[in-house]
Order: structure tokens, then C-alpha cells, then sequence
């Protein structure tokens, strides 16, 4: 009876990761941000004291940065927190050496990655890298249907369209292009029918 109820409910512990000039790079707190979301963490924190506007309250660097990633964990909100860490129908992944996605699902109802390089902020001066690459998503379907494809970068949702997934192939056909290392990347696939 324990097991059930614990398998059963959810827990918000947020992690506190700081951010701003004294406490580390943007991309930093971001992979940071990533971890705790792909475990299937329900919240995190910026640590930070008045590090994320300027001397009149705008948002600076770091205020920008943090709105722009929080802009897609919300717009993705549905899937990360009822989501659990794994694929559901459609699952996906990359061959770029150094850079990582994460997948959440929320039963079939659909699939969340997260595209990223986390070991980019170990880097001397992470935040100034400018490397980018050429992603290539393939995705493989458990089930055939029409799915609708989301691609979210930089704050917003950058395109969508209806993709048809045979059971049980690969298929290709999503190309990322000029990918930051410092930049993470919200794929999110649900059902189109």
C-alpha cells in the first residue's frame, strides 16, 4: 500500500541554482536546470540576489537569458511536470559527439527533449563559446500516426508540422541547423489525430 501511494504522488523539490555575475555562466544554470528537469524535477529556483536586472530593473544578460529558458519550460510545462524521464510513443535521438537529449513523456500523451551540450559550461569562459553544429533528430515510433513536431529555441517556438511515423522505423528529417553549444533545444512530439 506505501508503494502505491509513493509511486502515485509527486513531489516539488526545487532545485536552487544560481545565477548572475558572482554566481556562474548563463549556461551554466541552464545544464543545471536541464539535470533537474530530466530526472523528472518539477521546479528550479535561480539562486540570485538582484543579479538579473540593471541599475533602473530591466532585465540584463542574465534576466534575459533566464526569461528566454523559462518561456520554453512553460510553453512545455504539460509534459514536464506530469512528465516521467524516458521516451512514450515516439522516441528520439542524435549522433553530434558532445551534446546530449533528454527525454520526458507523459504516458501517450506525448514526448518531450531537450537538446543540449552539458559539459560545454566546464569550459573555460562558457558563456563566449560560440561553436555551433548541424543536428540531425531522428525519431522512432512504438505506434503509426500523425504526429505534430514542435521545435522551440531561443524563448519561442521556432516551427511546427504534422509528421506521419510508421511503427517500428527510423525516420529522419529533422535538421537543427547551427545549433549553440550553449543553447538548449525543446523538441516536443504529441499526437496529431
Amino acid at each position: 500500500m506505501l508503494w502505491a501511494l509513493c509511486a502515485s504522488t509527486r513531489i516539488l523539490v526545487p532545485s536552487e541554482i544560481g545565477l548572475g555575475k558572482r554566481w556562474g555562466p548563463r549556461v551554466q544554470f541552464q545544464t543545471q536546470a536541464i539535470k533537474t528537469i530530466e530526472r523528472g524535477g518539477q521546479g528550479y529556483v535561480a539562486y540570485c540576489y538582484g543579479e538579473l536586472v540593471d541599475s533602473v530593473g530591466n532585465p540584463n544578460v542574465f534576466g534575459q537569458f533566464f526569461r528566454k529558458f523559462n518561456d520554453m519550460v512553460q510553453a512545455n510545462e504539460d509534459i514536464i511536470y506530469a512528465g516521467v524521464p524516458g521516451s512514450g510513443d515516439v522516441s528520439m535521438s542524435i549522433a553530434v559527439p558532445g551534446a546530449k537529449i533528454s527525454q520526458l513523456h507523459h504516458d501517450a500523451d506525448g514526448t518531450l527533449g531537450i537538446l543540449y551540450f552539458p559539459n560545454v559550461y566546464t569550459q573555460k569562459r562558457p558563456d563566449s563559446n560560440t561553436n555551433t553544429h548541424d543536428v540531425t533528430v531522428e525519431f522512432k515510433s512504438a505506434k503509426s500516426g500523425k504526429y505534430k513536431v514542435e521545435v522551440y529555441r531561443d524563448g519561442a517556438l521556432q516551427s511546427s508540422d504534422i509528421r506521419q511515423f510508421e511503427a517500428g522505423q527510423v525516420a529522419t528529417g529533422l535538421t537543427l541547423t547551427d545549433v549553440k553549444e550553449t543553447e538548449a533545444v525543446f523538441i516536443k512530439i504529441t499526437r496529431a489525430e
